[in-house]
């Protein structure tokens, strides 16, 4: 049999063993749960910045899109300009017609002049002038 402080002894290192393996598991739920915050943190941070690259991508496509669709109607706006002969051949025909002219010897190719150009201009010199006064 045990005697009375034998027993408290023992009574004591059970309860002090006890406490020792609720603190160690108080201490692994803190560190989880302060692991769990971290990554949650860090899951946060990179959706922010795959979002950001996401918004990137989608603002340079929408840059190249839309450049390339005012190219596409500048251009079809000149064609359709030139082709009712509102405005002259493109500065890239005029280039190629002189730069064949030159290679063939020839006097250099007058612009053709459209009928309705020479009314226009002259209605826009007449313009011009009546605001110059």
């Amino acid at each position: 049999m045990l005697t009375a402080p034998e027993v408290l002894a023992a009574l004591e290192g059970e309860a002090a063993a006890k406490m020792a393996i609720k603190a160690a598991n108080e201490a692994g739920k803190s560190a989880c749960e302060a692991k769990a915050e971290e990554k949650k943190v860090l899951d946060a941070e990179a959706a922010c910045a795959k979002r950001s690259k996401q918004e990137q991508n989608e603002d340079a496509l929408l840059r190249e899109t839309w450049a390339e669709v005012a190219c596409d109607a500048a251009r079809e706006g000149g064609c359709r300009m030139r082709a009712i002969g509102i405005t002259g051949p493109s500065a890239a025909k005029l280039r190629r017609r002189t730069a064949a002219a030159r290679e063939s010897g020839t006097p250099k190719i007058p612009l053709s002049v459209h009928p309705s150009w020479c009314p226009v201009s002259a209605k826009a010199a007449q313009m011009g002038r009546q605001t110059l006064s």
